[in-house]
């Protein structure tokens, strides 16, 4: 595993899901170079027996998935993580 410098993790604001019942998840973005950064979402222990190991990573005590998208800069990547924020708080809106 590389540097955790090379790691940002990006954490659901609880403020904005309070009051939901989804609860969207937290990601972990990597950046493998100056133009690749992999997503990769954090699962839960209860999740593990559905992936198989080598989806699977342990970085900082929490457990995430090894990559569901490549985005060609951080900030594309934030842009995607809060696109799928975004989705969930629209699921909370139609489940009202």
């Amino acid at each position: 595993m590389q540097d955790t410098k090379d790691f940002q993790v990006m954490n659901f604001p609880n403020t904005d899901f309070k009051e939901n019942d989804i609860k969207p998840s937290n990601y972990l973005i990597e950046m493998v170079d100056s133009k690749v950064f992999v997503i990769h979402r954090e699962i839960t222990r209860s999740e593990l027996p559905d992936y198989e190991n080598d989806r699977t990573f342990l970085f900082q005590n929490k457990y995430y998935l090894s990559c569901i998208k490549h985005t060609p800069s951080l900030s594309e990547a934030e842009k995607v993580v809060q696109r799928y924020w975004e989705a969930m708080k629209q699921l909370n809106r139609m489940k009202k």
